[in-house]
C-alpha cells in the first residue's frame, strides 16, 4: 500500500510540474507575439510579407526604404495617374489603401502576425498633385493579445523640405489560437531560422493563390 501511495503522489507531482513547465513555455512563446527585431531581420520580414493577391494587385508596388532601430518603416511612392481622383490629385481611396497595406507591413517588421482590419481612419491635410513623391512612415503604436494599433504619416517631399499631408491610424485583430500562438512564438523567439521558415510558408501560399487564380481564369465561363 505504501508503494502505491508513494507512486501515486510522485505521479501527481510529476504531472503538476509538467503542467507548470508547459504553461511557462506557452506564456514565454505568447509574449513573443511582438518583438523588437534587428533592422535587417525586420526588413526581411517586410519584404517577405509583400506578396500581392486580389485587390492588392491594383495598388502600386511600394518597397520599403528603411526600417529604423525603433521599428519605423519608411516607404516612398511616386504619384501616378492611376492614383488620382477627378481633380488630378491623390485619391483618398488610394491613400487609405496605402495606409492599410503599409501599416500591415509595419506589423510584420515588429514580428507580429498580420491579422485582419478592424478599423481604418485617415485625415488628409493638403492635396497631392500628379508626379509628386510621397514618403510614408509607418509604425506600430501599441499591441495587445488580440488587437494592434498602427499609424502612418504621409509627407509630400519638396526640393528642400517636406510637409505632412495625411495621417492615418489602423487597428487590426491579431489574435491567434493555441497552435498559432506556439508557432508564431517559435518564429519570433528564433528570428533567424524563423524568418526562413516564414519565407518558405508565404512563398508556398503565394504559389497556391497564383495557381488558383490561373485555374479560375482558365475555367470555362458560363453562357
Amino acid at each position: 500500500i505504501f508503494f502505491r501511495v508513494y507512486f501515486f503522489l510522485a505521479s501527481m507531482w510529476a504531472f503538476v510540474i509538467a503542467l507548470f513547465v508547459c504553461f511557462a513555455v506557452y506564456r514565454w512563446l505568447q509574449s513573443a507575439g511582438v518583438v523588437r527585431l534587428r533592422p535587417e531581420v525586420a526588413m526581411a520580414r517586410v519584404r517577405t510579407s509583400m506578396f500581392r493577391v486580389g485587390w492588392d494587385k491594383t495598388s502600386p508596388d511600394v518597397p520599403p526604404m528603411e526600417v529604423s532601430e525603433s521599428g519605423v518603416v519608411r516607404f516612398s511612392v511616386k504619384i501616378t495617374e492611376s492614383l488620382l481622383d477627378c481633380y488630378q490629385y491623390l485619391h483618398s481611396g488610394a491613400s487609405i489603401t496605402l495606409l492599410d497595406q503599409l501599416t500591415t507591413l509595419a506589423l510584420a517588421a515588429a514580428g507580429s502576425y498580420g491579422g485582419v482590419s478592424v478599423s481604418l481612419s485617415l485625415s488628409q491635410f493638403a492635396p497631392v498633385p500628379l508626379g509628386s513623391t510621397v514618403e510614408i512612415e509607418a509604425k506600430v503604436v501599441k499591441t495587445g493579445r488580440t488587437l494592434a494599433v498602427t499609424e502612418a504619416n504621409f509627407y509630400l517631399m519638396g526640393p528642400k523640405s517636406s510637409a505632412l499631408v495625411a495621417h492615418g491610424t489602423h487597428m487590426k485583430f491579431v489574435g491567434l489560437g493555441l497552435v498559432g500562438t506556439i508557432g508564431w512564438g517559435l518564429i519570433n523567439r528564433f528570428p533567424g531560422p524563423g524568418t526562413k521558415v516564414l519565407v518558405g510558408l508565404l512563398g508556398w501560399l503565394a504559389k497556391r493563390v497564383e495557381a488558383k487564380e490561373k485555374a479560375q481564369e482558365a475555367a470555362p465561363q458560363p453562357a
